[in-house]
Order: C-alpha cells, then structure tokens, then sequence
C-alpha cells in the first residue's frame, strides 16, 4: 500500500487536486481510494460546545459577520493558550492527542488497506501542525514532534504534495469562516516541511490544470506508482 498525502492551507485545492489524481491513476488500472484523513478527536462535541460558549462570550451584535468571527476565533485561541501554558496541561493534552489520532488513524487505514494507492487530504503532517501551534512550538521545533510520531510506529506518508498559498489568497476562496490569522499561523509551517525526493512543493497560484499536470507528472514517474498500473 502506497500513502500519497496531499496538503496545505485551506484554500490550496489539495481535495480538488486529490481528487482529480484518484481519478487519473484510476483510469490507468490502479487500485486506488481517496481519503479525508484530519484528526476528529473522540471529544469533538465537547470541544465544539465548549468553543461555542467561549467565542460567543459578550459579542456585540453591531460587529459585522467577519469581525465577529476574528473574536470568536481570538477568544478560543486565548483560550487554548492559557490553559496549554501550564505544563501538566500540555502533557495532558499531547498524550490524549496522539493517542486518539493513533488510534483513530490505525483504523481508517486499515479499512483502507485493500487498496494498492491511498491518496490522503490532510495526514500526519497536518496533526503537527495543529498541536505546534496548540502548544506552542517554534516552527522549526514542531519536526521534534514528528520524531516522537514515527517512534509510537505511525504510518508515515510515501510521498507529499505540499500546494502552498498565501493566507489571504486562501481567505477569499473558502469565505467560510475560517479566520484569516488562522491560515496565517500554518502557511509559513506548511511552507517549512522539508524538500526531498519524495516531497514536492507546488505554488497554488498556479491553475488547476497545470497543478494537476504537475502532480501526476511527478506520481507517475515514481517507480512504486508505476508497479501499480495494469
């Protein structure tokens, strides 16, 4: 089984661009599965209660959609800060963390198994990207984490797709609510995942079409692909 893991800030078209390679490696014999693998905390109704609660917390109503949503999302993240600032917390946090998503993801996986080529929208790397910053680590310490990943046995990706985006370019094409200081935090650490071989960076500027093309270039000159085509 060969994991593709494709990503980047909101915005980026890594679910367009997924989806398009599934179809492209399909059509030439592969056996292949799509996924949508970001880490859903086993908690994830109290945690949505409990960011509704704060975030809604003496909000004017004359404040227009947009700036009610910066404070919301400012009110949780505060939050999230001072609670995560005290160390017994912040082990608290990371071991419940990477154990759900352990197990969380040991499962998906395996029930995906079956398949020769799994392409995945967000993966491992997105879960150190969001603890990083949860606990406030450097953008250059946050590879320490995934050290500690590969040593609890996680299923590291066979290749990476890394579509980078400005923030603001992200913003405007979801318009969904997502806080502009939100993909601000994760674009430079998305930005920071090391060049090899086995990684490719890509400009989201770019078309889709010409994205697409760069990807399937890329896959399908990988000898591990290629023994998967009929």
């Amino acid at each position: 089984m060969i994991i593709i893991y494709i990503s980047g800030i909101d915005g980026c078209g890594k679910t367009t661009q997924s989806l398009l390679l599934e179809k492209e490696l399909r059509s030439r014999g592969v056996s292949v599965k799509y996924a949508w693998l970001r880490w859903d905390p086993s908690f994830r109704k109290l945690f949505d209660l409990l960011r509704l609660i704060i975030g809604k917390i003496r909000t004017n109503r004359n404040f227009s959609a947009i700036h009610q949503e910066q404070l919301h999302h400012n009110r949780w993240i505060l939050f999230k800060k001072s609670v995560l600032s005290k160390r017994l917390f912040q082990r608290l946090w990371w071991r419940y963390a990477s154990m759900d998503y352990l197990y969380a993801l040991k499962k998906k996986i395996g029930d995906l198994s079956t398949y020769d080529v799994i392409i995945v929208d967000r993966y491992i790397q997105d879960f150190v990207i969001d603890q990083a910053i949860n606990l406030g680590v450097s953008s250059q310490d946050q590879f320490s984490i995934i050290e500690k990943l590969k040593a609890k046995s996680f299923r590291f990706p066979d290749y990476t797709i890394i579509i980078n985006l400005p923030a603001e370019v992200g913003y405007r094409r979801k318009s969904d609510g997502t806080p502009l200081d939100y993909l601000k935090e994760r674009e430079s650490r998305y930005r920071l995942i090391p060049h090899d071989h086995r990684t490719l960076h890509l400009n989201g500027l770019e078309s889709i079409d010409l994205l697409a093309h760069s990807i399937l270039t890329w896959v399908t000159h990988s000898t591990s692909i290629q023994n998967t085509m009929n």
